[in-house]
């Protein structure tokens, strides 16, 4: 059985593309009760940072030292909890690695990482109510019409600030919008030769 949202604690993710094995993350306090099956996380691999899909919550880990996830790229996951079981019965029917399968099921594209982009678009109702970090956002969000995750948190001199913007976005004092950095999509084009 699946553990209770408040008892996940770890995430097993895989990756489109190598490593194609499956990996298992710590997942921090602040994503637990948000965190599902099919939901894109940025996570820490060697000296880089790699999207992955969590597909499963194990009650303990593989082995020790587990890093934590880093950020969760989108507010709802992409993949269906159904659509990831069928993804591990082909990987396994297939002999095919899981990343590859999850791979071919989503867009071309959606393996980049998004940037999220940031708007004020409501005056807090109660401003005494805000913590020191979502007031320095708001104050930096003034002056502009809408800031990338990354500016902000340069402006900001601060990293992971993911959890705190959500929570602006459901008191309605800001808009999160999910842009993709490079498009990746590109026309598909095919040479015909016809023979008269």
């Amino acid at each position: 059985p699946m553990p209770s949202h408040q008892a996940r604690k770890w995430a097993d993710v895989v990756f489109p593309q190598p490593p194609l094995q499956k990996f298992t993350y710590e997942i921090p306090e602040k994503f637990r009760t948000e965190l599902t099956v099919g939901h894109r996380v940025l996570v820490p691999l060697g000296a880089r940072h790699l999207i992955g899909y969590v597909i499963d919550f194990p009650e303990s880990p593989d082995y020790q030292d587990c890093r934590q996830v880093a950020d969760m790229l989108d507010t709802e996951p992409v993949l269906t909890a159904d659509l990831v079981e069928l993804a591990q019965w082909i990987s396994s029917y297939y002999l095919t690695p899981l990343g590859e399968v999850i791979r071919a099921m989503l867009p071309p594209g959606m393996h980049q990482r998004t940037q999220l982009v940031i708007r004020k678009i409501a005056e807090p109702a109660s401003p005494e109510e805000l913590n020191e970090l979502e007031k320095r956002i708001l104050e930096v969000l003034s002056d502009s019409k809408g800031l990338s995750n990354t500016t902000l948190e340069r402006k900001l001199n601060q990293k992971q600030i993911r959890y705190t913007l959500s929570h602006l976005e459901k008191l309605g004092i800001v808009e999160l919008s999910h842009l993709l950095e490079k498009q990746a999509v590109k026309p598909k084009v095919e040479n015909k030769i016809i023979l008269i």
